[in-house]
């Protein structure tokens, strides 16, 4: 059973989606995502909540895409703090292939981190997360927003200075739901150091994680186990795909995971053959991905809503992977709410500023 704040995770998780399509350049880009999260934050329940961070946007080329590929914000109530991520933006074609698909080569942990790994382990993680992981970290937020000129680190770093006991949690869907739990054993793997983002421990750090593929191989799932514990939840629906990815194990249940639900449907053919290939370029490589929290404690799964009707294989797995965590966790149509509140702040704005 899911509880109150694994919920209000989630709302923040689903509202980074918010203004997705805006292709404006630094810094309109920022302001317009900071009325539209003003405006957003109350509408799906987080009005209690401030914005003291960010938004913070990305994007990998600003000649190749038009779309912005990361996006991220702190709110803070009190003494807790929300670092919520976005997951992939569904139309930017670089974010699919540079965080979502490049999982070929691994990069070291212990490089990551400046950590020793313990002894006879080799925790690895995606290239793409590591990617993501660097932009989230090293954006700097735009003049005239709050933590302006100033990365996540840095925010921190400024704002925890003084506080004996914070809350931090970092939450993101899909793509943010394998950032948010990396980010979050970062952070907790690089506390403590003298001159560094919390020299004296202050923050008790959090990640709730909905719908996300593997960041990295076996160790770095059980060592993510052994670092984090049960403060690392993640939230899983079981008829969604995309937690099943990249394992290899996860891949071959892929493949059937819809056969006998009430309205069973199947990979293509050209789906299939591109899931084998994905399977026969990992084990080519030599490389292993799996999950971490596999059971216990720190998995929660959602019930399974296999009573939607869908006409493929793929239009069963976006619902499952989206509509499907608002449904078993009682959120209501967030993903609607943002886009009708998207499509009234577009009615206020100059011609040209929102997407045709």
């Amino acid at each position: 059973m899911t509880t109150q704040k694994q919920r209000e995770m989630a709302r923040f998780a689903f509202t980074t989606y918010v203004g997705e399509l805006l292709t404006s350049p630094e810094p309109t880009i920022s302001k317009q995502e900071s009325e539209l999260l003003s405006l957003a934050m109350p509408a799906v329940g987080l009005g209690d909540w401030e914005v003291v961070w960010g938004p913070m946007l990305y994007r990998f080329s600003h000649t190749l895409t038009r779309l912005y590929d990361n996006f991220m914000f702190v709110a803070r109530k009190g003494t807790e703090y929300v670092i919520a991520i976005r997951g992939t933006n569904g139309g930017a074609k670089l974010d699919w292939l540079f965080e979502d698909f490049w999982v070929i080569p691994q990069f070291p942990w212990g490089d990551f981190v400046g950590r020793e790994m313990p002894a006879g382990t080799d925790p690895k993680i995606a290239d793409g997360t590591h990617l993501g992981c660097q932009q989230l970290l090293s954006t700097e937020i735009a003049e005239g927003l709050p933590g302006q000129k100033t990365n996540l680190l840095g925010f921190l770093t400024s704002e925890l200075s003084g506080r004996e006991s914070v809350t931090l949690n970092v939450a993101g869907h899909s793509l943010g739901g394998a950032l948010a739990p990396t980010l979050a054993l970062y952070l907790k793997d690089t506390q403590g150091r003298s001159g560094g983002w919390d020299p004296d421990l202050s923050a008790d750090i959090w990640s709730y994680a909905l719908a996300g593929p593997t960041a990295g191989n076996g160790d770095f799932a059980k060592y993510t186990d052994r670092r984090m514990g049960t403060q690392a939840l993640r939230i899983v629906n079981p008829l969604d795909v995309v937690p099943l990815s990249w394992s290899h194990n996860g891949l071959e249940k892929l493949k059937h995971v819809y056969d006998s639900i009430q309205h069973p449907v199947k990979l293509s053919i050209a789906e299939r053959l591109a899931v084998d290939a994905v399977i026969g370029v990992l084990e080519l490589g030599g490389l292993d991905y799996e999950q971490y929290h596999q059971g216990g404690p720190g998995l929660v799964l959602l019930d399974a809503i296999s009573d939607y009707d869908a006409a493929s294989f793929m239009a069963q797995a976006g619902w499952q992977h989206t509509v499907g965590y608002e449904t078993d966790l009682g959120l209501g149509d967030i993903r609607g709410i943002l886009d009708s509140l998207f499509v009234k702040w577009c009615g206020t704005q100059p011609p040209g500023t929102c997407p045709d």
